[in-house]
């Protein structure tokens, strides 16, 4: 049976787009008035959100016997002493590697001793004992808990290490005077105490849960949540003995693999390319044809934005200087002087925030704690009410950053440097954006730049300042600030 055309002149061809444009209005409105009201009552009502979605977000399986709770309980157990034991394997690769480093330090001590008596004293004294830990550990025959202090113990190693390492590059670059006629370099004890790293704070595990027995953990039931009244509030849902396990289980883990994490940070550091010392130098000589100014640093903060570049007339006036590392200016007969000297040794502190909220002149100049007097044990509110404290900061690279940048922030960076004699030395002072310099006792800075955002670029001309630099140990204050986009500083010595 075939179906006869419709003709055109019946109602039903202009009537039926009239009427599914109606329907489809109508269902349209009542959805978007539904979901509206839906949105409304969730918002208004934690009691709804509750019972909704509590369910969901407490739901944990729980085991019908205890023989299969102890199955599970097993497996994961297993898995997780593993996967702690291959963490605290590559920890003490990382210390290994770390302690080679440390030794070809050392070996800079040893031929320097065969020629500067006083370099014979430091290695006479030789380097701090430290027990090495060896053995990764047995998942089949340690424990989460005795494998969980056998790590903190392989990170606190690394950590010792890297501190010998940095300390014994101190020493080498650090000249402390002279004593007949040969440099005295800056005592061990002294580097270990300016490089001492401030060590991460462990969490001790819960060892009631963790060595509970099968039998315990299975008695404990899970405790479903509860609206709660007014006063009270809701009581949040509490998982059985199994989960509870479990959790405090992959903490122990999760906190192995950090740990592990900070370990290879530290290992990427001491393979940053270095600098080499001359025997019996005062000062630096840069290895492989020395450090290009150029900025290789990686920037590590909050993505860029096309309007944090900011348009400036600064030009160096040396695109192919090459830079020295170190923080003792000074030579003895048989040093090669460097032309540019960038000081590479900072302790910083930050971010603080800009008084009245606001990047103007008066938040710039604002006298922050620092500017106070510097005390590197004490301890600042800043930027969103953190806790600020002060952190040895060694340069790998010419240009020197914050630890994480931020914008419309503001750091402080303090240095000692020395110097074999009374005398006036130009120095060059690259900050972006807003910079400032005290020097010693001088209760006004010796730099300021412009308040207008700048790039950071080295050796322009009207970045330079003459600087009365004292005989001895000299210190140093610097203020960086970061309107927004990439931010760092550079300071050095034109010393020729």
């Amino acid at each position: 049976m075939s179906i006869p055309p419709v003709q055109d002149d019946e109602p039903v061809i202009d009537l039926r787009p009239v009427r599914w444009k109606g329907r489809l209005a109508f269902w349209l409105t009542m959805s978007v008035v539904f979901h509206l009201v839906a949105g409304t009552v969730l918002w208004q009502s934690q009691t709804v959100r509750d019972f909704l979605f509590s369910s969901f977000r407490s739901h944990q399986p729980e085991f019908a016997d205890l023989e299969a709770m102890r199955r599970a309980r097993s497996v994961y157990d297993q898995l997780v002493r593993k996967r702690m034991v291959d963490s605290n394997k590559k920890m003490l690769m990382i210390s290994k590697q770390v302690m080679d480093k440390r030794d070809q330090e050392w070996n800079g001590v040893v031929e320097r001793a065969a020629v500067n008596p006083n370099f014979k004293e430091m290695k006479d004294g030789g380097l701090p004992k430290l027990d090495l830990i060896d053995s990764p550990g047995k998942h089949s025959v340690e424990d989460i808990l005795a494998l969980y202090d056998r790590a903190c113990r392989i990170e606190g190693q690394v950590f010792t290490l890297y501190e010998h390492f940095k300390a014994v590059n101190l020493s080498l670059i650090s000249v402390s005077g002279t004593k007949d006629g040969q440099p005295v370099p800056q005592a061990l004890a002294d580097s270990l105490s300016l490089v001492a790293l401030e060590r991460p704070e462990r969490r001790e595990l819960d060892k009631t849960l963790l060595l509970a027995t099968d039998e315990a953990l299975f008695a404990i039931k899970a405790i479903p949540a509860v609206p709660g009244t007014p006063e009270t509030g809701p009581v949040p849902a509490q998982p059985d003995g199994f989960q509870r396990w479990k959790k405090e289980a992959t903490t122990a883990l999760e906190l192995c693999e950090v740990m592990s994490n900070n370990c290879q940070r530290i290992l990427e550091n001491v393979n940053k390319p270095g600098l080499f010392i001359d025997s019996g130098f005062a000062s630096l000589t840069a290895a492989a044809g020395g450090e290009q100014w150029t900025d290789g640093t990686n920037y590590q903060g909050e993505s860029l934005r096309p309007q944090d570049t900011a348009d400036s007339d600064l030009t160096t006036i040396d695109p192919n200087a090459v830079m020295t590392f170190g923080k003792s200016l000074g030579a003895v007969e048989t040093s090669k002087p460097a032309k540019y000297l960038v000081v590479d040794t900072w302790w910083s502190i930050g971010p603080f925030e800009y008084i009245g909220g606001m990047r103007t002149a008066e938040s710039l100049q604002h006298r922050y704690p620092p500017e106070n007097g510097v005390d590197l044990d004490a301890t600042y509110v800043g930027k969103d009410g953190r806790k600020l404290k002060w952190e040895y900061h060694p340069m790998s690279s010419v240009k020197q950053l914050p630890r994480f940048v931020q914008r419309r922030s503001l750091w402080y960076f303090y240095t000692e440097f020395w110097s074999d004699k009374d005398q006036e030395v130009w120095a060059n002072i690259a900050t972006d954006d807003y910079g400032a310099v005290w020097l010693n006792d001088r209760t006004d800075p010796v730099y300021t730049s412009g308040i207008d955002p700048r790039p950071w670029i080295v050796l322009d001309a009207k970045q330079y300042v003459k600087l009365k630099i004292r005989r001895g140990t000299n210190r140093m204050l610097l203020k960086l600030d970061n309107n927004g986009g990439l931010t760092g500083f550079t300071f050095l010595f034109h010393l020729r």
